[in-house]
């Protein structure tokens, strides 16, 4: 869909044969571009590697990986312990924990 909304739609095919998905887009060079993918055209190449710095400078920065906790005891009856492997908004966190309540 990237490159098709770039209208770059030729460029499908050898996107799919190399297995690039949106995490290895964010590190591809110009060299990938000219040898890996064989794009010849340097000002094609140009403009990937523009909107690549676009998609780089938008996407949120990582997360670093949860802290694991050691329980000593188990949870009060009642109470289950649920690991959360997923960021929530604040706003799911609290329906999340309104509804683990009732």
């Amino acid at each position: 869909q990237w490159l098709d909304w770039l209208s770059l739609d030729e460029l499908k095919d050898r996107f799919r044969r190399c297995a690039v998905d949106g995490k290895m887009l964010l590190t591809l060079t110009d060299k990938d571009f000219s040898e890996a993918l064989q794009i010849d055209n340097s000002l094609i190449r140009r403009r990937l590697a523009m909107e690549v710095d676009e998609l780089r400078a938008a996407a949120p920065a990582r997360l670093p990986p949860p802290m694991r906790r050691q329980v000593s005891e188990p949870p009060p009856h009642g109470h289950d312990l649920v690991e959360v492997s997923a960021p929530l908004e604040l706003q799911q966190l609290r329906e999340h924990v309104s509804r683990s309540c009732r």
